[in-house]
């Protein structure tokens, strides 16, 4: 995700997250480049999902993503799980 395609994706989740309550995964699986602007676009999701029933889930990170969301401590902020599996099992 790049500085082009961060305001669709921000739209897209805030459009969708609109709606209570909100269950949503993001698989994270074909992202080879994350600026830091998705980070914070996927930060702000979060928080605004935080408390009820309403989750973010993200899954399927490997490589340079998943040592970006690690260098930046975004793995402990974040529900991250390693695949599509365990992700749906959480947001039961």
């Amino acid at each position: 995700m790049d500085k082009e395609t961060i305001p669709e994706f921000e739209e897209l989740l805030f459009s969708l997250i609109d709606s209570t309550p909100v269950k949503l995964l993001i698989d994270m699986q074909r992202v080879t480049f994350l600026a830091g602007a998705a980070l914070g676009v996927l930060l702000a999701v979060a928080k605004r999902l935080s408390g009820g029933a309403d989750r973010l889930c993200l899954f399927g990170l490997s490589g340079r993503t998943r040592e970006v969301f690690e260098v930046s401590g975004f793995v402990s902020i974040l529900e991250i799980h390693s695949d599509e599996i365990s992700a749906r099992g959480e947001v039961r």
